[in-house]
């Protein structure tokens, strides 16, 4: 069997990684080969013929796009493991969420099937009518274990996109009383930009693909800041939350104020 992907963004995109780059060679072993090509990019249509089955990742894609793409694609699967089609923080205008409605009704009337890691992100395809299957994240315990060596000080980590940066903003000031009045305790931010945060003490690693699971494995908490009353975050499977169970660690989750 041969599968192409048409991903949201390269193999170290976290939700390309992790819901279909990191599942590769398992897939080999059963005799399934596995290709892909970023969705926005990708232009050469006819070559989806030559796979059993296209899975277009979490990219809304033109209504026009989708019908070349299904035209070609033998089956085509839907993967979403965030709601895409809402804007963290505020709404689209009213023109910009009708057109992408519209696109999003166009990829549940073609897909087969939508894959989707949580049942809020079910409904919302239900309501485009498509058909959801829930496949919640996952890592490879192989890779992602608890640590053995405890740590001379208590360190609170992060690691996230610099994206989500603005999450961690929320809660400076208690981390910064944290560290004042705990001289036993260190605060780590892992992520592909420094965010140079002023008046506190942290050290900043650098993100390197492949080293994601050392980096977390070296926390004693984690850190997993989320706004409140926000409809993106509401639908959101974030996979640092997994990442730190895996590592066994202990995880500190709260809503946070926009």
């Amino acid at each position: 069997m041969k599968v192409f992907a048409l991903t949201f963004g390269d193999e170290n995109c976290p939700s390309t990684k992790y819901r279909l780059i990191q599942h590769k060679d398992h897939l080999l072993n059963d005799g399934i080969e596995f290709d892909h090509e970023i969705a926005k990019s990708f232009n050469d249509f006819k070559k989806l013929s030559g796979y059993d089955l296209v899975i277009l990742q979490k990219t809304i894609l033109s209504s026009s796009k989708i019908r070349r793409i299904a035209k070609y694609a033998k089956r085509l699967i839907y993967d979403a493991d965030d709601r895409i089609w809402l804007r963290p923080f505020r709404k689209y205008n009213l023109f910009t969420q009708m057109r992408i409605n519209y696109r999003m009704r166009t990829i549940c009337n073609y897909a087969e099937f939508c894959m989707v890691a949580n049942e809020v992100i079910a409904k919302d395809i239900i309501s485009y009518g498509g058909k959801p299957s829930v496949v919640p994240m996952a890592l490879d315990g192989k890779i992602w274990f608890p640590k053995e060596e405890q740590n001379e000080k208590i360190v609170i980590g992060w690691t996230g996109a610099p994206a989500n940066l603005s999450f961690l903003e929320k809660i400076l000031h208690p981390l910064r009383d944290v560290l004042i009045r705990n001289s036993d305790v260190k605060l780590v931010i892992h992520c592909g930009h420094d965010p140079c945060f002023e008046n506190l003490d942290y050290e900043y690693i650098p993100y390197i693909p492949g080293k994601e699971a050392e980096v977390v494995r070296s926390f004693d908490i984690g850190l997993l800041p989320l706004p409140s009353k926000d409809p993106f975050v509401d639908g959101k499977s974030p996979i640092k939350g997994i990442q730190y169970l895996a590592s066994g660690l202990a995880i500190i989750s709260a809503k946070t104020h926009s």
